[in-house]
């Protein structure tokens, strides 16, 4: 039996339980901290008294923000519900909680909250930013007015194709940013620029396979491989990664956090607050919707393997486009 929270986490996550099919393991690593955050005494000390201590957790993660700052929305903090409850579960049945604590009678409560509280009537798809700003931020060439070096400024300009080229490929994409960061320069053959869409397979969440489509960044990663062959300074190969670095750390691939910032200032000089990477994803997803893409096209594209993930979590409806299909009709 492990006599601790922490003990139990360390368990539970390095077991293959936690590999499910739309959960990662950073997900639920996240979790279960929260409620070890959370919980109100130790785990060798739960007893009879505490059957409504799963349900306790769920308001306290909708005022984290209050506290914190960086709060959850209900659909987020449903989702850490019952990742902590699928975490309780295997407590259960590995005996790593004391026999006073009434399990049943905890996970009863627990489900029973989840019907009538906030989090099923809150639970809405966010409405995205338009972030055809934040492509076209950086559709136009940059070189600091300062760079002098012809070497710099070569590096400054290679720079700005590839901020440009990345922003089209997310706003076509919608794929994650951990996907789109990890194509290379084989992923877009010649071939790909005569086709009109192109489309590259990619290792989504849980290892699963599903393809990335292009269409209108297909002209912006031509251009950017292009300028990279004659200024880049050195040939290109095919297992060479697509978005690299060519200020600092030269050569090497693109980090998440570089592309974030990218994004964040950017919206920043917009005017448009916090814009995070995922805002494309969402933001593809309800463009396509508010076109009449299918939600099963929709849900194919982007890699989700439920059409109820793509409508919950991410398909926001413009009440405008509802509002002319209702006079058509």
């Amino acid at each position: 039996m492990h006599e601790t929270y922490c003990q139990a986490r360390d368990a539970y996550l390095a077991s293959a339980l936690v590999f499910r099919k739309f959960q990662t393991k950073d997900s639920y690593t996240r979790a279960i901290d929260l409620f070890i955050e959370y919980a109100p005494k130790p785990l060798a000390a739960l007893d009879a008294g505490d059957a409504d201590l799963l349900v306790r957790f769920g308001p306290w993660l909708l005022d984290y923000q209050h506290k914190h700052g960086d709060g959850y929305a209900p659909a987020s903090a449903l989702q850490y519900l019952r990742e902590v409850r699928a975490w309780f579960r295997w407590m259960h049945h590995n005996g790593c909680l004391p026999a006073p604590f009434p399990f049943e009678a905890a996970i009863y409560n627990l489900d029973e909250g989840l019907r009538d509280t906030l989090f099923q009537a809150d639970q809405r798809p966010p409405e995205p930013p338009d972030m055809t700003q934040i492509v076209q931020y950086y559709d136009r060439p940059y070189v600091p007015p300062d760079v002098i070096d012809p070497d710099l400024a070569r590096r400054w300009l290679l720079t700005s194709f590839r901020n440009r080229a990345l922003m089209h490929c997310l706003a076509d994409s919608g794929g994650r940013i951990s996907e789109v960061l990890s194509l290379d320069v084989g992923c877009f053959p010649t071939q790909a620029f005569v086709r009109g869409v192109w489309r590259v397979e990619v290792k989504g969440k849980a290892g699963r396979k599903y393809c990335l489509w292009f269409w209108d960044a297909l002209k912006a990663v031509e251009f950017y491989l292009e300028a990279r062959r004659k200024h880049g300074g050195e040939e290109l190969h095919d297992d060479d990664p697509l978005f690299v670095n060519f200020l600092r750390y030269r050569g090497q691939r693109m980090s998440r956090s570089a592309a974030g910032h990218l994004v964040a200032d950017a919206g920043h000089a917009l005017g448009m607050g916090k814009v995070s990477l995922h805002d494309f994803r969402h933001w593809r997803i309800s463009d396509l919707r508010n076109r009449g893409v299918p939600l099963e096209d929709i849900s194919y594209v982007v890699g989700h393997r439920s059409t109820r993930t793509t409508q919950r979590h991410y398909a926001h409806v413009d009440p405008e486009r509802v509002a002319k299909m209702l006079k058509k009709l």
